[in-house]
């Protein structure tokens, strides 16, 4: 295998660069040393001569590789609203429509575990009997409605709603957390495009051969590897490991201290220059009211320090802070030793979500005690 002139304008640097890729991925065979000045010669292998008939060259670590890296900002950030930020599809539907969507996710009714029944609506003339089930993992919430007359207690309609953690377009728009990222102002066909990225990644995939849709939208669903670690990131409870980083450090830069360079990169690029100000300022004023206006300078660390039920109360918070800390870094390392294939196969994606949801000063994050 020789580099002909004339055949193209590909660099010396891009042809090494990709000539290595393919002896990573086992298409090419080097023979030779790496002494500088010795020749060295490559040939196909059988799988890059299949490969070469077939005229489908396929490089998982240039997949790989491009995925994220390669990427504006705000493409890292429409990733990592599809996969983290969004709050799932609500449907409705009869209940044979319901498991045939069930189906898709491996789910049936009958896996499904009931976790809570009430009437959310009663009145003189009807009543709305709710049943709540859910699977396991929480992949799949149905919310089983059934219209009962009260004073018959006759049944009527019965109507069921799945949320799923599926994706349509319309549903990241309308449903997905519209704090995080809201300044970059994605339109349907951004989030279209980034779909269809994500498709041929073979982190999602369209349900079924044509899709179940509603209101003409194909319902995706997440590659079961990377939906487990989502699973694990608590991004289906309203507590989610992001919403407790983000509960921390507004506490601490709103008691504390201001945020540091590098929280504030973080911050700019979650929310935008606006609302990163106004969460800055307002942390600012905080900090203001608790030190009457002198920040925590040496002077009003050693009036609390003199102040031994101060600082005892205070320690006691800081002492809280530092135990959420502690708490979240170690699921965050328990996360990447237990899904390390995962992450491995999808690394610069999930590091792309991870840097989002759970920032690298993160790590070393630590609220110093007051008077040590």
């Amino acid at each position: 295998m020789a580099k002909k002139k004339g055949l193209t304008k590909l660099s010396k640097r891009h042809f090494s660069k990709y000539l290595g890729l393919m002896i990573k991925d086992g298409l090419v065979e080097k023979l030779g040393d790496n002494a500088r000045g010795k020749r060295a010669e490559y040939y196909l292998t059988e799988i890059g001569k299949t490969q070469y008939h077939q005229n489908s060259l396929d490089l998982p670590s240039l997949r790989d590789e491009t995925q994220i890296s390669s990427i504006p900002q705000d493409l890292k950030a429409l990733y990592a609203i599809i996969l983290y930020f969004n709050q799932g599809v609500n449907l409705v539907h009869t209940e044979d429509a319901l498991e045939y969507i069930l189906r898709e996710f491996g789910l049936s009714m009958s896996s499904l575990i009931i976790r809570s029944e009430e009437s959310i609506v009663k009145s003189d003339l009807a009543e709305i009997r709710q049943v709540i089930f859910q699977s396991p993992k929480e992949d799949a919430i149905v919310f089983k409605d059934v219209f009962l007359r009260s004073d018959t207690h006759e049944r009527g309609t019965t109507q069921y709603r799945c949320l799923l953690r599926g994706i349509t377009c319309e549903a990241i728009l309308e449903n997905r957390d519209l704090r995080v990222f809201r300044y970059l102002g994605f339109t349907s066909e951004n989030i279209r495009s980034a779909i269809r990225s994500l498709c041929s990644l073979d982190v999602l995939k369209p349900m079924g051969s044509m899709g179940p849709t509603i209101a003409n939208e194909v319902i995706y669903k997440i590659d079961k590897s990377i939906f487990d670690i989502l699973a694990a990131l608590d991004i289906f409870h309203d507590n989610s490991l992001f919403s407790r980083v983000e509960s921390i450090m507004i506490e601490i830069w709103s008691n504390f201290r201001p945020p540091t360079d590098g929280e504030k990169q973080w911050l700019y690029f979650v929310y935008g220059n606006k609302e990163a100000d106004r969460l800055i300022n307002n942390a600012h004023d905080a900090r203001n009211k608790i030190t009457g206006g002198q920040g925590m300078n040496s002077d009003m660390r050693k009036i609390i320090r003199d102040d031994k039920t101060e600082l005892d109360e205070i320690n006691k918070r800081v002492d809280v802070i530092n135990e959420k800390i502690t708490e979240i870094v170690n699921q965050m390392a328990w996360i990447r030793e237990s899904y390390s294939t995962t992450i491995d196969n999808h690394r610069n994606l999930l590091k792309n979500i991870f840097e989002t949801i759970f920032p690298d000063f993160f790590v070393d994050l630590k609220v110093p005690r007051f008077g040590n």
